[in-house]
């Protein structure tokens, strides 16, 4: 039922043997995710975290308690959970760890932290939108915005080809030239 996404029959049957037969750290996570596939929150973060007593360092794990959490709005869960992923991570999937507690450090105005994660997001995944959002965020956060210029520009550079953040950064390292030949 699981690898045909059944996600609510699989909630019914290992509820059913739960009690029954011990559920390992392996089953407690395909019920986590399932509740969290089928909007259940507070039980899907009940039973992956029960997965972490035997399995602390699964960066799956974190990474699905983080998105329970940001789903509950418990965005300090979230964002340590995300970077539980990352400190354990060593998949492929670092960038989008990096990405996720970039985005939330950045939304929580923690801003140190999110430029780098978007830096460590870039690093592993090159995605040239994460440059464009760690321009946006050095903009906010330096009063030197001779940093934010470079990451901007480096974005111009690169083949992403999203119409309005190339608008918006052409126009943005024009305002913020101006200001910076201004206070000169």
């Amino acid at each position: 039922k699981y690898k045909q996404k059944q996600y609510d029959s699989v909630t019914v049957i290992l509820e059913g043997i739960r009690g029954k037969v011990d559920l390992d750290s392996y089953y407690n996570k395909l019920l986590g995710y399932s509740y969290l596939q089928i909007d259940s929150v507070d039980l899907a973060i009940q039973k992956l975290q029960l997965a972490l007593v035997d399995d602390e360092e699964s960066e799956k794990l974190h990474y699905y308690l983080a998105t329970a959490f940001e789903k509950k709005k418990e965005m300090e869960g979230a964002l340590d959970h995300y970077e539980l992923a990352v400190n354990y991570g060593r998949s492929p999937d670092l960038d989008l760890y990096h990405r996720n507690a970039a985005r939330l450090a950045n939304k929580e105005k923690k801003y140190k932290k999110a430029i780098s994660h978007y830096k460590d997001a870039y690093k592993y995944g090159a995605d040239p939108v994460v440059l464009y959002y760690l321009a946006a965020v050095c903009d906010t956060y330096y009063k030197d915005k001779s940093i934010a210029i470079t990451y901007y520009n480096k974005y111009m550079k690169s083949v992403h080809e999203h119409i309005e953040y190339v608008d918006y950064s052409k126009k943005r390292v024009r305002y913020l030239k101006e200001i910076m030949h201004q206070s000169n």
